[in-house]
């Protein structure tokens, strides 16, 4: 169970052909639906899905898919409060690699998410590229952007004797992020292994509003806007205030791990951790420049040996 107070059923049926047919090596086409309830059998919502994946003789791959999900009864986006409910979706995703059996393949992915009321959009893009220039060398790299717009973003929520205030907003966030790995076998029992990752995302809230009716049938009467005064850092809403939520976050985590197998069995570590976050209460950059002002946060590193040792009894 990977989230309490749900009830889901699901049926998927699929059909793969492992045969050569026409211009295609193999192929497969599935559709997939699900319910859900919460546990007092309140309704949550259903979705469709469309996944494919196709072959090509030359081992060139590409994979569509379509989801389509109905208004969501959301009971967790208030954290504890009312259930809101948010406009059905549409996703699109687009998978599409080279032949992963070469010593250079590339995979690139492209996904939309589009809900209904102009509630929520998002647009992701991943490119990734595998090199191995000789059998005990392999290098990876991949590069992600993704936009995103949510027009009901949690932010606060404010207890003023015995109202309870739940704010949202309109957040337009950017996140940029690679991936870095190199494997390296010195010999079949020695190897140098890499991983670095630098990360940066930024978020602007706007359009402030306070849900009144969660459940109401028109998307704008499950709120009302509100027009608070932005002084110094924080937001005023007349008889209260909230901090201002706007952020820029970095990171940058690597690892470095040298393996040695000095007896079937038994192996010895040395790693070293390397780790930057940085964080600042203002959205005023460009997420590229985010990346690059890693450089200037303070630098956490952690060393570990790992001693294995297998005993034959």
């Amino acid at each position: 169970m990977q989230m309490a107070d749900r009830l889901e059923q699901e049926t998927e049926i699929s059909y793969f052909v492992n045969k050569p047919v026409s211009i295609f090596r193999t192929y497969s086409v599935g559709i997939h639906q699900s319910n859900r309830w919460d546990y007092n059998m309140n309704y949550e919502n259903s979705g469709v899905f469309f996944t494919s994946k196709f072959e090509f003789l030359n081992r060139w791959g590409i994979a569509p898919s379509v989801h389509y999900g109905t208004d969501w009864l959301n009971t967790r986006i208030l954290r504890g409060g009312q259930a809101v409910i948010i406009p059905a979706i549409w996703e699109s995703n687009l998978t599409v690699n080279t032949d992963v059996s070469k010593r250079f393949f590339v995979n690139l992915n492209a996904s939309r998410q589009a809900a209904g009321e102009d509630h929520y959009r998002n647009t992701t893009f991943v490119a990734a590229a595998t090199v191995i220039p000789y059998n005990a060398l392999k290098l990876s790299v991949s590069l992600n952007y993704s936009k995103n717009a949510d027009n009901l973003q949690y932010v606060d929520t404010k207890i003023l004797n015995t109202d309870i205030k739940y704010i949202l907003a309109h957040l337009d966030q950017k996140t940029l992020g690679a991936t870095f790995r190199i494997d390296y076998f010195i010999t079949p029992e020695i190897s140098l292994q890499y991983y670095g990752s630098p990360f940066a995302s930024i978020g602007k809230y706007s359009e402030f509003k306070e849900i009144t009716n969660g459940r109401a049938k028109n998307y704008n009467d499950r709120f009302e806007l509100m027009h608070p005064i932005l002084l110094g850092n924080n937001y005023v809403f007349g008889s209260y205030s909230i901090s201002n939520p706007d952020f820029t976050f970095n990171q940058f985590r690597s690892n470095l791990v040298f393996r040695w197998e000095y007896k079937p069995g038994s192996q010895l570590f040395f790693v070293w951790g390397n780790e930057r976050t940085g964080w600042k209460n203002d959205a005023n950059t460009k997420v590229g420049n985010a990346i690059s002002q890693l450089k200037d946060v303070a630098s956490n590193n952690i060393f570990l040996i790992k001693l294995s040792y297998w005993f034959s009894l």
